[in-house]
């Protein structure tokens, strides 16, 4: 008999233990939604601020082909008249 209340003792323990990792696992499913979802937005700002930067780079390049143009203009003009 004592071995049937040892058995039902352990019984016991894993069932509050699978009850515990059950709990746990639903936790963790809900944190991985909340980490899927920023992950989500992190990538897409991360799109976007790729986007703009691209967009920057292109005026800069096109400010520095202007001022090129410019300062070559100068130095034409410089140099017929010198």
């Amino acid at each position: 008999m004592e071995a049937l209340d040892i058995l039902e003792k352990k019984i016991g323990q894993l069932l509050v233990k699978i009850k515990n990792l059950n709990e746990e696992v639903q936790i963790l499913r809900e944190e991985n939604i909340h980490l899927q979802d920023k992950v989500d937005q992190l990538s897409s700002n991360l799109v976007n601020g790729q986007k703009e930067l691209s967009s920057e780079k292109e005026k800069a390049k096109m400010f520095v082909e202007g001022l090129i143009q410019s300062i070559d203009s100068l130095v034409e003009t410089e140099q017929y008249d010198g």
